[in-house]
């Protein structure tokens, strides 16, 4: 099946209404129905890009107008997201002339297991606002000059058997003297669509840029994920795989503070991520 296909929701016909905290203000919650597939963990729970990819897909199935596109997303996974049924609330927090704020929940046995934030917006042609970007691909090999990784590589996460990962540079668990990994990504069987969902999970696909730094495996998680999409999904024109690099900025009782960047083979940003993640044991 292919990643279009293990996220889909279904929307229930009717939305509920609720009261908000204002006089008279009332939003509508949208419902879905999703399910949770075998064969797509990291751990215990679902792999986070599939978990926030999810999300997006109830966001934009209740924000369907053409041109208001994902912009950001800012999401917390406070528990795993296992292997089953599960149900996704989709709340309108505001709609304005060129933005819609958008909060959705994941929840199974009536427990939030994550939960997301969105902004969708339209294109702004603003004058004296040039597009540009302060930030440059860094040159590294071709993704056509390096073999993949064995998907059949011992002790990796499940999830990770559906990528295919070039290594430019940081293997884990060397004792390395910073953190940080360079190499290319793309997902085995996407669908036929490329889309935010689809970015989100190749944002998150790759290792923590910490275990460069380490020198034995030790389990993380994410706690809080920040994505703009810069370029996004447009940006995206080709089938090649896609440029990631990352690196934690900062670690400090367990937490650390994680950047990534995905860029096109042309040069193209596509996103930026910010993550907070947490060394467990």
């Amino acid at each position: 099946m292919t990643f279009l296909d293990v996220t889909r929701v279904y929307q229930r016909p009717l939305p509920s209404t609720s009261v908000g905290a204002g006089a008279g203000l009332r939003t509508e919650l949208h419902h879905f129905d999703l399910v949770v597939p075998d064969g797509w963990q990291q751990g215990t729970g679902a792999f986070g890009g599939w978990v926030m990819a999810v999300l997006i897909r109830g966001i934009e199935a209740v924000v369907a107008e053409p041109g208001r596109a994902l912009r950001s997303l800012t999401a917390e996974i406070p528990a795993p997201v296992m292997v089953g049924e599960a149900t996704l609330s989709v709340e309108v927090l505001r709609t304005g002339a060129s933005v819609t704020t958008v909060a959705a929940r994941l929840l199974q046995k009536g427990q939030i297991q994550a939960h997301a934030v969105a902004i969708m917006g339209t294109p702004r042609m603003l004058e004296n606002a040039d597009d540009h970007a302060e930030i440059a691909r860094p040159v590294v090999t071709s993704w056509r000059e390096l073999e993949p990784i064995p998907p059949d590589v011992p002790n990796v996460p499940v999830f990770s058997r559906h990528f295919e990962f070039r290594l430019v540079d940081g293997l884990p668990f060397r004792g390395a003297a910073k953190s940080g990994a360079v190499g290319w990504i793309r997902m085995r069987d996407p669908g036929p669509v490329k889309d935010a969902a689809l970015v989100v999970a190749h944002v998150d696909a790759w290792w923590p840029a910490e275990f460069a730094r380490m020198k034995s495996q030790r389990p993380m998680v994410t706690a809080a994920f920040s994505l703009q999409l810069v370029g996004g999904p447009e940006a995206w024109k080709t089938d090649a795989p896609l440029l990631h690099t990352s690196r934690s900025l900062a670690a400090r009782q367990g937490y650390v503070t994680e950047v990534r960047e995905l860029w096109t083979e042309d040069g193209e940003l596509v996103a930026l991520n910010e993550q907070t993640m947490v060394i467990v044991k």
